[in-house]
């Protein structure tokens, strides 16, 4: 079935179509990231590329507690990077161009 995913335990968040060619399958296996980074992503994306944990973690329908601990995880793979604003107290977080073709590769 075409909206059949398959889902590694192993390397969590890492997505391919069972009717995907093998590369995909590979390349889906060398991703290692949780759903709550794929959570923490996709508020950012909802604000816009960039924000705060608390209001990432609001656009994500998250507690905030649950995010911010995402944020330098993903800035190490790449995903996102700190800027020097801040707002609220709280670092400002922005998604890459990496990041955002992450997300638009996944369901």
């Amino acid at each position: 079935e075409a909206t059949a995913y398959e889902f590694d335990a192993e390397h969590r968040g890492a997505y391919a179509r069972t009717a995907d060619p093998g590369t995909s399958h590979e390349a889906a296996a060398t991703v290692n990231v949780t759903k709550r980074e794929i959570d923490a992503m996709r508020g950012l994306d909802i604000l816009g590329g960039q924000g705060n944990c608390r209001r990432v973690a609001a656009a994500a329908g998250v507690h905030e507690w649950s995010i911010s601990p995402r944020f330098k995880p993903l800035e190490e793979k790449g995903y996102v990077i700190r800027t020097d604003g801040r707002s609220e107290k709280q670092i400002v977080w922005r998604l890459t161009w990496t990041g955002e073709r992450f997300l638009k590769e996944i369901p």
